[in-house]
């Protein structure tokens, strides 16, 4: 064997040892560059709460149990001899009675009286009756009451069939029911409902974008029904960037199966298609809010702000600096020229957590309210909304995992900083109570 012929093999494998190499050092690279915490996911600010998860806002609260039952019951029966067992004004004793079952915990018989005084409604009323929505919020909150969250699930696609599908004739009842439902849909991925994750994920992404697409050549959709679809997408979009991993190759790294000849795993059609539009995650999420940009102005100065507000709250948490920065100094202008000096105190005067929106906010246990382990931090933010020097103190709650598991996710927490005189500011000793979410 000649020297060239043993020194090729020689070289090549030099080559591939340094191409590993370099492989394995953007790969630490890549690893280092920790994404933002999901803010809301672990842990919240101890007096915030948003609407994305528990009962919706349209729920009008529970009832309290009847004092005496007897008297309903005998007033079904009598209306029932009278008028027959689809009588209408049978509806308001059954609601009141599965109320009662719901609040003392029967929640079998009162799911039962739900469902009678709906066929009553709908049989007396249409299928697509305003009159039956206490009804079916009663049942669909009876069923996340007792964590029954596949049922749930099922009654809520069988809920937004029955008020459109996301369709036109866009009414305002339809409009509601599909936000309402893409918020459902939002709760169930953080739920981890069902197992195909990803298809849920790409479902009300799609979905989302043709509501979207729909209402936009319709004019007679108010500003606050678009804008209310943009951010249900814009919600949609930070869940699919903090829980879709997306392949090495989209970090510019190249796997070693490129090199040994192997091919790299396909995955399946949905997480493919997820991956693709990953890629363009952060204009794709940007583009309803720009849209409506120019409509949110002539709804006035603080609609206009408070889009504007959110589109760079979106841009700054995905890393790009330099257009959030572009599109924070915007709202400082739009509220200095309007001479909203407390708007702009309230919304930039000191550092916010981010996404400040509750797109992860799933806290535990049947009532959000709960406060848990509650901590209190100490720390510095500086003006690219990155905390440092955290101090923590755990205030009550029992003993746990809580206080490491704060301390790393509030690190990595990506901050709006505080902004005084068109400028971005560092904050020093910012002082906040946290509930964490075990």
């Amino acid at each position: 064997m000649d020297n060239e012929s043993i020194i090729w093999p020689v070289r090549h494998m030099k080559a591939i040892r340094g191409t590993a190499m370099a492989i394995l050092v953007l790969w630490m690279n890549a690893a280092s560059a920790v994404t933002p915490t999901p803010y809301g996911e672990n842990f919240a600010k101890y007096d915030s709460h948003w609407s994305d998860a528990g009962p919706v806002p349209l729920e009008t609260g529970l009832m309290p149990p009847l004092q005496d039952l007897a008297p309903y019951q005998l007033q079904v029966e009598t209306l029932e001899q009278e008028n027959g067992p689809y009588a209408s004004i049978l509806a308001e004793p059954l609601i009141a009675m599965a109320h009662h079952y719901r609040h003392t915990g029967d929640p079998e018989q009162a799911v039962r009286l739900y469902q009678r005084a709906l066929h009553v409604v709908r049989v007396n009323d249409g299928l697509y009756s305003e009159r039956q929505i206490p009804f079916l919020r009663g049942l669909l909150d009876t069923y996340r009451e007792t964590a029954q969250w596949e049922i749930l699930d099922q009654r809520y696609d069988y809920f937004f069939r029955l008020y459109g599908g996301g369709r036109p004739p866009f009414t305002e009842l339809r409009l509601r029911a599909a936000l309402e439902y893409l918020r459902w849909q939002r709760e169930a991925f953080r739920l981890k409902v069902g197992d195909a994750e990803s298809d849920r994920l790409l479902d009300m992404i799609d979905l989302n974008a043709e509501v979207i697409d729909a209402v936009s050549v319709d004019l007679s959709v108010s500003y606050s029904f678009r804008r209310d679809l943009a951010l249900s997408q814009l919600r949609n979009f930070y869940l699919l960037q903090d829980g879709f991993a997306p392949k090495i190759e989209d970090k510019g790294l190249l796997t070693t199966s490129k090199y040994i000849g192997t091919m790299p795993a396909e995955g399946s059609i949905s997480e493919n298609r997820l991956d693709a539009i990953q890629r363009a995650a952060v204009p794709r999420a940007s583009e309803p809010l720009e849209a409506l940009l120019s409509t949110a102005r002539s709804e006035g100065v603080k609609q206009h702000a408070a889009l504007q507000l959110e589109l760079a709250d979106w841009l700054h948490w995905n890393g790009s600096r330099q257009k959030a920065q572009a599109a924070y100094q915007v709202v400082v202008e739009i509220l200095r020229s309007a001479g909203e000096q407390a708007l702009l105190e309230q919304w930039l005067g000191q550092p916010v957590e981010l996404p400040d929106n509750g797109s992860f906010y799933q806290p535990p246990g049947k009532d959000p309210n709960q406060p848990g382990v509650v901590l209190e931090a100490r720390y510095d933010v500086s003006v690219r909304g990155k905390p440092s020097n955290i101090q923590v103190r755990q205030v009550s709650g029992s003993e746990s995992r809580s206080l490491y598991r704060f301390k790393r996710d509030l690190d990595r927490t990506r901050f709006r900083p505080r902004w005084a005189g068109g400028q971005a500011e560092a904050s020093k000793q910012v002082e906040r109570s946290y509930r964490v979410f075990d």
